[in-house]
């Protein structure tokens, strides 16, 4: 998960001794780099190609290394802090990947019954709906607030965990199903509300209880600001910045941001937590993070260590949200 890191660091370097080589015409070198991140950032979004994309990608994260680098020297507690212009640009992600807009069988989903257990066709269909609702719930928040982000395009999500953790598992709760209420923080990291859900899968007769994870607002942990090595110049970058390093990880992270969940196995878990674990080590203790979170035992975290929902059903029903597995007319 970390392959990459002596190349990065080598290459933040070059670019630190760059700027330092011209800090006598630093408000010069400062515009020219905010310039040079709009204009990518624009390219990013007429460009096609996946090869362009990534050496975008690439470049802008130098850039966003130089312009942290910069700001530091004068004010390290506001070097993150963007100028307005940089600020409100489109989101472009280390890991790019759109929302899934899933179609939902209703005879498939109508046809549940909790007490028998479910078919992995009906858990797969159930799984499909509560995402597809939370997503569109969090659709119908951005336009209460008089926001034009979408949710299948490009909007980060930021700060929407706790409404996503609700909508997407509470109507599992009222459901029957046994969930777990989840954060982030329970392993040292950031807070950031996620959650699982166990199913009773009734294969040939036999009850299986499995179970998977849900989060739907994976997505803002992606963005090229926060997942650049100049993140450590005070503080540590998000798990974009580790997971883009890595195929497999990436892959995972690619199926999670699609698809809004994935099975709850223990090599899921692991891909899915342990970035964010390396959010929590400073980089010198990077080549440690294998040892240190092999000690964290998953399951009993997820099942022990659970916290209260952020909100209630009352206030979702006066935002005129859905909350009703079988209320499929308001569904996309």
């Amino acid at each position: 998960m970390i392959g990459d890191m002596n190349q990065l660091v080598n290459t933040f370097h070059m670019d630190v001794e760059y700027c330092n080589n011209h800090e006598n015409n630093e408000k010069e070198l400062l515009l020219n780099i905010k310039t040079m991140i709009k204009k990518y950032t624009q390219l990013y979004f007429t460009t096609i190609d996946d090869i362009q994309k990534k050496d975008i990608v690439d470049r802008l994260s130098r850039y966003y290394n130089m312009l942290y680098y910069i700001k530091g020297k004068k004010d390290s507690h506001k070097m993150f802090l963007l100028d307005r212009d940089i600020d409100n640009l489109p989101f472009v992600y280390v890991v790019q990947q759109k929302p899934e807009l899933f179609e939902i069988n209703n005879s498939l989903l109508k046809s549940i019954d909790v007490s028998h257990g479910l078919s992995l066709e009906q858990a797969q269909e159930l799984l499909k709906f509560t995402v597809n609702n939370t997503r569109n719930n969090l659709n119908m928040g951005n336009k209460n607030r008089g926001s034009n982000q979408d949710v299948y395009d490009n909007d980060s999500l930021g700060g929407a965990c706790g409404f996503s953790q609700f909508s997407s598992l509470y109507p599992l709760q009222k459901l029957g199903l046994t969930v777990t209420i989840n954060n982030i923080s329970s392993i040292g990291g950031c807070r950031h509300a996620y959650g699982t859900v166990i199913i009773p899968i009734n294969i040939d007769g036999n009850i299986v209880r499995k179970r998977y994870l849900i989060d739907c607002t994976y997505r803002q942990f992606f963005t090229i600001p926060h997942n650049v090595v100049a993140r450590y110049l005070n503080g540590t970058p998000e798990i974009g910045f580790f997971i883009a390093q890595d195929k497999v990880e990436t892959e995972f992270a690619k199926k999670l941001l699609m698809d809004g969940f994935v099975e709850a196995n223990e090599e899921n878990l692991v891909k899915y937590l342990k970035p964010f674990y390396a959010m929590t080590l400073d980089i010198n203790e990077l080549t440690k993070l294998d040892k240190k979170f092999a000690m964290i035992d998953i399951i009993s975290m997820l099942d022990n260590q659970q916290e209260n929902f952020d909100y209630t059903e009352e206030e979702f029903l006066d935002w005129g949200m859905n909350l009703e597995i079988n209320n499929y007319e308001k569904i996309k």
